[in-house]
C-alpha cells in the first residue's frame, strides 16, 4: 500500500531489543499483512534475533504452525486470527507481522523470501 514504508527504531512489535526494522503494509487477495526487514551486523546476529522473536511470540500465546517446505525455511506462528512469519537471509531478519489470514501470511512471506534469495551480502 502506498506510503506505508516506515522505520521503527526500538522495541518493535512490543519486543524489547528488536530495533531498526523497516515495515510495509500490503493488501492481498486473502487479507492484509505487514512485511518487515532488519539488517543486522552478521548472519549469526540475525539468526539469534529470529530465535528471540520466535520465543517472544510463543511467550505471548502464539503457536508454531507447520506449513511444509518453504523458501528460506521460514517459521509460521498463529494466535487466533493473527499470523506471523519469521525468517533470516544472511544478515537480514525478515518476515510477516499480523497477517489477517494464513494465506496472506504465506503469500507475502513467499514473495519476500523469493526477493531475498541470492540478494544478500
Amino acid at each position: 500500500m502506498a506510503n506505508t514504508v516506515r522505520l521503527s527504531l526500538s522495541d518493535v512489535f512490543g519486543m524489547e531489543g528488536l530495533s531498526n526494522v523497516y515495515t510495509a503494509e500490503y493488501r492481498l487477495p486473502r487479507g492484509e499483512a505487514t512485511a518487515f526487514l532488519s539488517r543486522r551486523a552478521s548472519p549469526e546476529e540475525a539468526q539469534k534475533l529470529a530465535e528471540g522473536y520466535s520465543r517472544f511470540l510463543a511467550e505471548n500465546g502464539y503457536r508454531e504452525k507447520p506449513v511444509g517446505e518453504t523458501p528460506l525455511h521460514y517459521r509460521v506462528f498463529v494466535q487466533e486470527a493473527s499470523f506471523e512469519v519469521v525468517m533470516t537471509a544472511g544478515p537480514l531478519l525478515a518476515g510477516v507481522h499480523d497477517a489477517t489470514s494464513l494465506a496472506a501470511a504465506v503469500r507475502l512471506a513467499d514473495a519476500l523470501a523469493k526477493a531475498l534469495q541470492g540478494r544478500t551480502p
